[in-house]
């Protein structure tokens, strides 16, 4: 007697049989959502704003100034490529219209023995000014100092800045800045503690 053996079939045909048809689903869904992701980029890119293609008319596209998207500072002719001299660095009135200056400390940092304080002018200073330093604890005034102003594109600040002995300092003092030129002046006031 001869036997036989019987073959039987991998189970992997079935397998591979049910497995095509998600694979192609799968494959379909990510080929829809890659269409859809690149209609939606193409969307974007054409609808641009009125207001802003009237403002890349006006401003060059390498200008280092700010965009203004006020229509009462729009006034620049459309076919111009320099940019609108009156356009201003700030938001809201000019700096330089007010009647006092104004300003921030930027920096009060004790470094070893050094207490460093840099100051910030909100306006251009037209001639050489002063800022003078008091340095006050409990409302008695530990140090006193004074530099020159220098002008920068915008603003102004404290040229030579403030570099204070400080070794024996500690505790919470005031910073109070006097700004002196151009026939007017302004404090800045702040705190720092050592």
């Amino acid at each position: 007697m001869s036997y036989k053996k019987q073959t039987k079939r991998p189970k992997t045909r079935k397998t591979s049989i049910i497995r095509r048809p998600i694979l192609t689903l799968l494959f379909l869904l990510l080929f829809i959502g890659v269409v859809f992701a690149t209609i939606k980029i193409i969307q974007a890119i054409n609808q641009t704003p009125e207001n802003q293609s009237e403002q890349q008319i006006s401003q060059p596209n390498n200008s280092p100034e700010p965009q203004n998207n006020s229509v009462a500072d729009n006034t620049a002719n459309a076919t111009t490529t320099e940019p609108d001299k009156n356009l201003s660095q700030y938001s809201g009135d000019d700096p330089n219209n007010k009647s006092s200056f104004t300003g921030y400390i930027n920096y009060a940092e004790k470094q070893g023995d050094t207490l460093r304080i840099r100051v910030s002018i909100d306006q251009t200073i037209n001639t050489t000014g002063t800022c003078k330093l008091e340095l006050k604890q409990n409302d008695k005034t530990v140090y006193t100092a004074e530099a020159e102003t220098e002008t920068t594109t915008a603003t102004s600040t404290c040229y030579r800045a403030f570099d204070i002995p400080a070794a024996n300092y500690t505790g919470k003092y005031q910073i109070k800045i006097t700004v002196t030129a151009d026939d007017k002046s302004g404090i800045i006031e702040g705190e720092v503690a050592l």
